[in-house]
């Protein structure tokens, strides 16, 4: 598969939370090839640029909002979908792409890494659309794709939408078909921060979630390109409030279209 030699691992226990977050990022992807995320992306086209725009909107709106300014922020985006093991392969050499076959708890995956934080997993499904066992192997298999990229933090918009960009337009040269999300976290300006946002965004709000420790809720904002449904609501922001330590310091997290991953989690 490709002209990259292949190393296969088996874990140790160094390695053994890492698999379990693999397994852990499909699992999401499976949930999304099922419909439980239904985008209206297609990624293709122009609506490819959706993502980008949404990225310039919330960076502006960071800017105002979070301590330390949109730059201070971490970023972190991702892509699912579906392709063929063969184009999955050409994407990751665009990007020089190193790999290595890991086993999950899912069955064997191939991960790789590049430079500027990105990473690239994929796997073979184990059926076809139809719901039979896949006929198709090496190559032509079909598998699930996830592309997570995290810029540094400190980075600035330019340099991330160029990275973004970079993903998007291999995409499309390779015929894959993605939905992108990102999530931001941030320390908040002032305690309205999270108002504030929902306010430059002129977002309305459609659910709303609250515990000890998190206070999150989901928008819809007519500033946002990018949309999926939640439910059978149509929704592209969510922003959670969450606190943390006997200080009870406040953490600011965004996603756009959903936030994805842990509240907590840097990465």
């Amino acid at each position: 598969m490709g002209s990259r030699s292949q190393k296969q691992q088996s874990p140790s226990p160094g390695s053994a939370s890492r698999i379990g977050i693999l397994a852990a990022l499909f699992i999401v992807a499976v949930a999304a090839a099922v419909g439980f995320w239904q985008t209206r992306d297609s990624r293709s086209g122009p609506a490819a640029d959706s993502l980008l725009h949404d990225l310039s909107a919330v960076w502006t709106w960071g800017d105002a909002e979070f301590a330390g300014g949109a730059a201070g922020a971490v970023w972190s985006f991702r892509w699912d979908g579906e392709a063929d093991a063969a184009s999955a392969r050409r994407f990751g050499e665009r990007f020089d792409t190193k790999w290595t076959l890991v086993k999950t708890p899912l069955g064997e995956a191939y991960q790789g890494e590049a430079e500027g934080g990105l990473s690239i997993w994929y796997r073979q499904h184990k059926e076809d659309s139809g719901g039979n066992p896949q006929q198709a192997d090496g190559e032509d298999a079909s598998v699930e794709l996830i592309i997570l990229l995290s810029p540094a933090k400190g980075s600035q918009l330019e340099m991330i939408k160029t990275a973004a960009a970079g993903i998007e337009e291999g995409a499309q040269a390779e015929k894959l078909s993605l939905k992108g999300s990102f999530t931001i976290r941030a320390d908040p300006a002032d305690r309205v921060s999270e108002k504030s946002i929902a306010r430059l965004a002129a977002a309305r709000q459609v659910e709303e979630y609250k515990d000890a420790n998190t206070q999150s809720a989901t928008y819809s904002s007519p500033a946002l390109r990018t949309r999926i449904m939640s439910g059978n609501q149509s929704v592209n922001m969510q922003i959670a409030v969450v606190r943390s330590g006997q200080q009870e310091k406040v953490k600011l997290v965004i996603g756009i279209p959903l936030i994805t991953g842990d509240y907590t989690a840097e990465n």
